[in-house]
């Protein structure tokens, strides 16, 4: 699969998941990638915190809104909530609420649910890895992004 035909799948699920959460974003790895212009392993898809959001902890609204079969839609982790029967630690990073990963036109993404109303790349760890899109048009990057790649 070539560059373009990774950003036009990440394009067709952004719109998608854009109408569940209109601050969605694909951040990260695929993100620079394209940004060097060389093909992604896999999509970051950062969807951010909305008070009473129904989607932001239940991967069955989404799969089934992305036409998933439930069952190729895995949760990879979530963080320990009292308020829901999930147990599973997810504490990699804190501002993490729930991960999954599912195949797309065959490509592997993963939705990453924030506990945050926004996606900050400043706070990613790694400089190399603040670079996000909501569109085709523009890769976005940090002066410190850009200064890695230099």
């Amino acid at each position: 699969m070539n560059v373009q035909e990774q950003k036009d799948i990440g394009k067709e699920l952004l719109d998608k998941l854009f109408i569940l959460c209109p601050s969605v974003v694909i951040a990260g790895g695929a993100a620079r990638d394209w940004y060097l212009g060389k093909e992604a392993r896999d999509l970051d898809i950062y969807l951010s915190y909305r008070p009473n959001q129904p989607i932001h902890n239940n991967g069955n609204i989404i799969a089934d809104w992305l036409g998933l079969d439930q069952s190729d839609f895995k949760v990879l982790g979530v963080q320990f909530d009292e308020n829901t029967d999930q147990s599973e630690n997810y504490a990699i990073n804190p501002n993490v609420r729930c991960v999954y990963e599912f195949e797309y036109k065959g490509m592997t993404a993963q939705i990453i649910n924030m506990h945050t109303e926004y996606v900050d790349v400043n706070d990613f760890c790694l400089s190399i890895c603040q670079a996000w899109t909501t569109d085709w048009d523009t890769i976005n990057t940090t002066k410190d992004f850009e200064y890695s790649v230099k």
